[in-house]
């Protein structure tokens, strides 16, 4: 709140100030305050593509999914094959079930970078719901050889075998997730969440027991 303040006061009118308090207060989970600063870059600088991104990402993290997919779309007008705006309007496609909108997004990804992280993750939910279960098991395998210690990699693939309904793959997967998450807090606690979906007490008490000894105030940890 004091950097709001200092901020706001010595630069009320500086666009990347505005736009930086807006960061802010989205990382405080603020979202109408963020909201507010991200459109107030946007009324000094109609361009600044940083803003529209986040602004699109404040109104999608707000629960307004239809106005964030137009968000994104429009920054895509702007700086078409910005990558942040691709993948993170590719995934909220993934969330709605709107594959066929993601599967262009995820191919220029791809084509732009062909080991993107997060876009073969995205890849493998059009590759289930397609029912393409071939090509979907030498994707995760490709993505596991790829990325053999990534925690990200290992929840992707965990949350594809929960919608395959394949438990024991799913363990095993989320167990690699912890094993390579290191203390970061947030990726065991969502290991710890997938946990306790499959019913798996020991494994989700060890993810959150070691998010904690790495980050003790971690409060998605304690709820």
């Amino acid at each position: 709140m004091f950097l709001n303040t200092r901020l706001d006061h010595n630069s009320p009118e500086d666009p990347e100030t505005h736009n930086l308090l807006g960061v802010v207060s989205m990382q405080a989970r603020n979202y109408p305050q963020a909201k507010r600063h991200f459109d107030r870059t946007l009324a000094l600088d109609s361009s600044n593509t940083v803003a529209h991104l986040n602004l699109a990402r404040v109104v999608q993290r707000n629960g307004h999914a239809a106005q964030a997919v137009e968000r994104y779309e429009s920054v895509l007008v702007l700086e078409p094959g910005l990558e942040p705006a691709l993948i993170e309007l590719a995934e909220l496609f993934v969330a709605q079930s709107r594959y066929k909108s993601a599967a262009p997004l995820l191919q220029l990804l791809t084509q732009q970078q062909p080991e993107h992280l997060r876009a073969s993750i995205a890849q493998l939910s059009l590759r289930l719901a397609a029912g393409d279960i071939e090509q979907l098991n030498t994707d995760i395998y490709t993505l596991s050889e790829q990325r053999p210690n990534s925690a990200i990699a290992k929840l992707g693939i965990a949350r594809v075998y929960l919608a395959m309904g394949d438990q024991d793959k799913a363990r095993l997967a989320l167990k690699r997730a912890a094993e390579n998450a290191g203390f970061d807090a947030d990726q065991l606690v969502e290991v710890s969440r997938l946990m306790l979906s499959v019913a798996d007490l020991n494994g989700a008490f060890w993810a959150t027991t070691k998010a904690l000894s790495g980050n003790p105030r971690h409060l998605r940890s304690l709820s």
